[in-house]
C-alpha cells in the first residue's frame, strides 16, 4: 500500500481506497483497543495515524493533485473524510485527547467505507 494514496502517478480504485479506508480504520480499533491497558503504545499509535493523514492532507490539497484526481469519483470522498479527520483536532496530541481523536479515525472512516460499500452495491446493481 501507498504511504499516500493519491500520489498524482497512478490511477486509484475503489479497492485500493476501501483497502486504504481499512488500514486507518484497523488501527485507530487498535489504538481503542488498548487505550485502557497501555496508553502509551495507543499514543504510539494515534500519532502515526495523525502524521499519515496529515500528509495526505496536504497532499490532497495541492492543485496539481486535485486536477490530476478531479475525475475520480472517489477522490473527493476519500479526501474528505482525511479532512475530517485531520480538523477533528486541534493542536497537538495529548493523552486527554488521544481517545477521541481515536475515535474520530473509527468514526469517520467506518461512515465513509459504509457509504462507498453502498455506492459499489448500486453500481452493480445497474
Amino acid at each position: 500500500m501507498r504511504e499516500i494514496l493519491y500520489d498524482g502517478k497512478h490511477e486509484v480504485t475503489i479497492k485500493e481506497v476501501l483497502e486504504k479506508i481499512n488500514y486507518y480504520l484497523n488501527l485507530a480499533e487498535e489504538g481503542q483497543a488498548i487505550y485502557e491497558k497501555d496508553k502509551k503504545k495507543a499514543f504510539d499509535i494515534a500519532k502515526n495515524i495523525r502524521q499519515s493523514l496529515e500528509k495526505e492532507y496536504k497532499n490532497n490539497n495541492l492543485k496539481r493533485i486535485e486536477n490530476i484526481y478531479e475525475s475520480n469519483r472517489y477522490f473527493l470522498d476519500y479526501s474528505g473524510a482525511v479532512h475530517d479527520v485531520v480538523a477533528s483536532i486541534v493542536g497537538r496530541l495529548t493523552y486527554s485527547n488521544l481517545y477521541s481523536f481515536l475515535y474520530d479515525v473509527s468514526d469517520y472512516m467506518k461512515w465513509k467505507k459504509n457509504s462507498l460499500q453502498g455506492r459499489l452495491k448500486i453500481d452493480a446493481s445497474k
